[in-house]
């Protein structure tokens, strides 16, 4: 899947899905450096892949908590 594609489907998921989705990529991270170590994966760049999909699950969960902190800041000073 190319990055734009799982941008877009990033950004259509609800903060809890994307929460689920960072520790299921954490533990497959984990998981392909134990098999590197037991010298099991061939294909390293799969790390790499892994690490840019957490990457971007971080930065849609930080667009996400700022958009949410702006409207409620919004909301305080229309309020006075």
């Amino acid at each position: 899947m190319k990055i734009k594609e799982q941008l877009q489907e990033f950004k259509q998921k609800a903060e809890k899905e994307l929460l689920e989705s960072l520790n299921q990529s954490y533990e497959e991270l984990r998981r392909l450096r134990f098999q590197v170590r037991l010298g099991e994966l061939k294909d390293v760049s799969v790390i790499k892949k892994q690490k840019r999909r957490i990457a971007l699950i971080l930065t849609v969960l930080r667009e996400k908590i700022n958009i949410q902190e702006a409207g409620g800041k919004d909301e305080k000073k229309t309020s006075r």
